[in-house]
């Protein structure tokens, strides 16, 4: 990929086939050069950067890229006028903080993507699957067995439940949207996609983000429905 775009890192996630995640990282953008402050010293210097085959504008870009890039600024690199003005990219007299590129990650199918946390942590976006995701449906749904136990061996079967689900999701190599969402939150995602939605639900929308906003809050849920038995 063209550096200027960033770069993608690709590594293995666990599933029954071998899947993959990616993570894009976005390059960080240089901040706003504050024109008030550079462009007088620029003008007083614009015949001379003349003779050494410089425009103003070649001279804003070169100070730009220098300012982006933080191997430039490790090695010390300035860009120095012909009158010795010295622009000094960390000086936000001439230009405000550089921007920190953004980092989008994508999961392929994946029981756990665990392998890539280290990559994913911090993300500004995480795609991730939820082939499961309302067990309380399930639950409510299997539940008409319920009525008339108490409370403890209500929650004892109703825990027994979830994991059956759960484990019923894993053995096909997926996940469900409360794993995604507390996998997400533990590596302080900022934002969570869920996709891969079982054609099993309705409403998705509604269902997978009510449970997945339990431990994340913003949540969105996209993509076509999946058929269970793939």
């Amino acid at each position: 990929m063209d550096e200027d775009f960033g770069e993608v890192t690709a590594g293995v996630i666990s599933h029954n086939v071998t899947t993959f995640g990616y993570v894009y990282h976005e390059r960080d953008q240089p901040g706003n050069l504050h024109a008030e402050t550079v462009m007088p010293l620029l003008k007083k210097n614009e015949e001379e950067l003349k003779k050494q085959g410089l425009s103003i504008y070649h001279v804003i870009q070169r100070f730009k890229v220098i300012a982006s890039n933080r191997d430039h600024i490790k090695r010390g690199e300035r860009f120095r006028l012909p009158d010795s003005t010295v622009l000094d990219p960390e000086n936000t007299m001439y230009i405000s903080p550089t921007k920190r590129g953004r980092k989008v990650c994508v999961m392929g199918d994946t029981r756990s993507a665990r392998r890539l946390s280290s990559l994913i942590r911090g993300s500004d976006l995480l795609v991730h699957e939820a082939t499961i995701g309302p067990i309380a449906q399930d639950l409510q749904s299997r539940g008409s067995g319920l009525s008339g136990r108490d409370s403890d061996s209500i929650s004892f079967i109703e825990e027994a439940v979830r994991r059956q689900l759960e484990k019923g999701v894993h053995v096909k190599g997926h996940s469900t949207a409360v794993e995604a969402a507390r996998f997400a939150r533990e590596l302080d995602v900022k934002t969570l996609v869920l996709n891969h939605i079982s054609n099993r639900y309705d409403y998705i929308d509604e269902v997978h983000y009510r449970e997945a906003s339990d431990a994340i809050r913003d949540v969105a849920v996209v993509g076509a429905h999946v058929r269970m038995d793939g």
